[in-house]
């Protein structure tokens, strides 16, 4: 027997609605976004534009917070394990020990307590503390949504200084280091747009993964106050993604939000559709006026940058030896079969004679090479099933008709976010974006709170 939810006010989201209402400015929901949103703003979040790295600060309040929190209402706290959790843990825990063997055997460096280790440590970790500061489902749409708030601010704060940007303006910004790196884009007369980050493709991994979500929250609103804005997150989100000329995100962003869009078509209800194609008209027009003011300007010659980045697609220089650098790290991988540790791969880079020569220190150039250098294949294995295997699972199997709509379009947004993420992984070493594991344990816990309410309405039902 099939049983449809034409209601969303079910017990359980009843009592979420009570609940967001108690979440006070020492709930450890409101600084899991926070901790969220600290990557967005790029080098502020690191010396020495501030005293101390934000995003570390930011981390060490939220566990404090959180301690305090569970302290007080530890019997109403109630978290479920699930294969998901323990993979994540399994990694965590793999990660940690590829450090003290790598300093073991093979002599290599013990970087575990290093900046760059406990980042990724912080990060990953976050999984956890998203996973158990979520107590409803509420909590959920409210999340999401001050995540892709920040995202919107942050993507109009980065156009405000692409297109009208100063030198005053950059040297306010960036430290003497950025300054002699690639970040001469940030200022007006630029060619790739990047924000407040020293990478393009490195900042083009939050709008790559907010543009899904944004359309998600779209469709799921009946408000049309907020229907329009939406439309304008998704047109400021989609020009920042367009002008960071970030070609895996690019390729990332129309396969899976195509994906997520064709999945989820029959669900839609004629409103929601009809919504769909407005919010496509509102961003056709608004592209027509970008490209007129682009056309007209001399100094921004956006087409002229997109056919040179089209052109040198194929070339050495455009793919950064990207292929040597793949083939160099599965030969150290072979070298080292339990990894370099944490943070490592740039002290062995150099160090070990191979077929294949660098002049300077790079990376691996691919988030999921860098976990099999780094950790070992199990951690490349364990990255692919938390990045590939579920995103995809949840995006094409787990929308059975029992699921209210508007939570549907939710596990659709996050589970093409997590997959757009994983094809510009592809390309560049961009896993330690806190967003990417809070979008994650949102995923898993939004998933557990559907099926508690699917197994609630069979046993009401029965």
């Amino acid at each position: 027997m099939k049983i449809t939810i034409d209601s969303p006010q079910t017990t359980e989201q009843i009592r979420a609605t009570q609940n967001i209402k108690n979440i006070s400015l020492f709930h450890p929901l409101l600084w899991v976004a926070l901790a969220a949103s600290v990557p967005m703003f790029g080098i502020l979040s690191r010396p020495p534009i501030l005293p101390v790295n934000l995003g570390y600060a930011t981390f060490g309040l939220l566990l404090y917070i959180l301690v305090l929190f569970f302290g007080k209402h530890k019997r109403r706290i109630k978290f479920h394990w699930t294969t998901t959790d323990s993979v994540v843990l399994v990694l965590l825990y793999i990660m940690v020990l590829a450090s003290l063997f790598a300093s073991l055997l093979y002599g290599v460096s013990f970087n575990l307590l290093s900046t760059s280790s406990l980042g990724l440590n912080a990060t990953i970790l976050l999984y956890f503390i998203t996973r158990i500061s979520i107590q409803s489902k509420s909590h959920i749409y409210w999340l999401v949504g001050f995540v892709t708030f920040a995202l919107f601010i942050q993507s109009i704060t980065s156009l405000s200084t692409y297109f009208f940007g100063t030198d005053i303006t950059r040297s306010a910004l960036l430290s003497e280091l950025d300054l002699e790196a690639d970040v001469s884009s940030v200022v007006q007369n630029s060619a790739r747009l990047l924000g407040l980050h020293t990478n393009p493709n490195n900042f083009a991994t939050l709008p790559t993964i907010g543009i899904p979500l944004v359309i998600a929250l779209y469709l799921a609103n009946t408000n049309t106050n907020r229907r329009f804005y939406f439309i304008l997150a998704f047109i400021a989100l989609f020009t920042t993604l367009l002008l960071s000329f970030s070609r895996s995100a690019w390729v990332g962003v129309t396969l899976t939000s195509g994906l997520f869009l064709w999945q989820i078509r029959k669900y839609l209800t004629p409103r929601q559709r009809y919504a769909l194609i407005s919010m496509v008209i509102f961003v056709a027009l608004a592209g027509l006026a970008t490209g007129i003011y682009t056309s007209q300007s001399s100094s921004i010659r956006i087409w002229y940058l997109f056919q040179s980045r089209a052109q040198s697609l194929g070339t050495e220089e455009s793919q950064g030896r990207r292929v040597e650098m793949w083939q160099h790290s599965t030969y150290l991988m072979i070298r080292y079969p339990t990894g370099v540790g944490i943070n490592n791969i740039r002290n062995v880079w150099l160090t070990v004679d191979s077929p294949y020569h660098f002049s300077k220190s790079v990376n691996a150039h691919n988030s999921t090479i860098t976990f099999m250098l780094e950790g070992s294949f199990i951690a490349a294995l364990l990255f692919l099933i938390l990045f590939l295997y579920l995103p995809i699972q949840s995006l094409l199997l787990f929308l059975p008709k029992t699921i209210y709509s508007k939570d549907r379009l939710l596990i659709a947004g996050l589970s093409a976010a997590l997959l757009a993420f994983w094809i510009h992984s592809l390309a560049h070493t961009v896993h330690t974006h806190n967003i990417i594991w809070v979008s994650l344990g949102t995923l898993v816990s939004l998933k557990q709170q559907i099926k508690k309410e699917i197994a609630y309405h069979m046993i009401q039902s029965s």
